[in-house]
């Protein structure tokens, strides 16, 4: 993934935004990750 950054670069609450994303990002990779163990789940 791209991230357009302004010219003066990542500063202030940019970095809040940036932690913001990332921690959602490997929530939702971390969402899964039980599904299988439940007895009968056709998800995937």
């Amino acid at each position: 993934m791209y991230v357009l950054v302004g010219f003066d670069g990542i500063s202030g609450l940019d970095w809040l935004w940036i932690s913001l994303a990332l921690l959602a990002d490997f929530a939702s990779y971390g969402g899964g990750v039980g599904r299988k163990r439940i007895p009968n789940y056709q998800g995937y």
